[in-house]
């Protein structure tokens, strides 16, 4: 292999070098920003979840759910909730794992409570509450691998 030869060939190796660094780079700033993307949306959704109309709904929702009154329009705005937030999860909006840190002591018990209804209105409608559905597997997924 004469000189030249191995002057082209480490050019293009570098080359190809280059291109697998530049890919990797952009990879990695793609996955940061989904990070922050996350980070951004979850806070976003606690500070619904905390705000004060969702406090008094949240309330009247453990109220009915705890006296059997059915399912109250403050019942439907929680689980609203969460079908939202299965939506987010879902689109990868918000990563599965900062949707169980910040919202699974709350999913899973209040998804145990409206499982019944959810499955009703299923029979009627198989997409009514699919995120929501969709949300508790995930949620417990990760607790599944939380706990090994």
């Amino acid at each position: 292999m004469s000189i030249g030869d191995r002057i082209a060939l480490t050019a293009a190796l570098a080359g190809v070098a280059a291109a697998v660094a530049a890919v990797a780079a952009v990879w990695y700033q793609v996955e940061l920003a989904r990070g922050i993307s996350s980070i951004y949306n979850t806070v976003r959704m606690e500070s619904q979840w905390r705000s004060p109309e969702m406090l008094m709904s949240r309330a009247g929702a453990a109220d009915a759910i705890i006296h059997q009154h059915g399912q109250t329009d403050d019942v439907l705005t929680v689980m609203t909730f969460f079908e939202q937030l299965g939506y987010l999860v879902k689109e990868k909006a918000i990563r599965a794992e900062a949707a169980w840190e910040a919202f699974s002591d709350w999913s899973l018990p209040y998804w145990a409570a409206c499982k019944p209804f959810v499955a009703q209105q299923q029979q009627v409608n198989i997409t009514y509450w699919e995120n929501l559905v969709d949300l508790n597997r995930e949620i417990v997924a990760v607790e599944a691998r939380r706990r090994a």
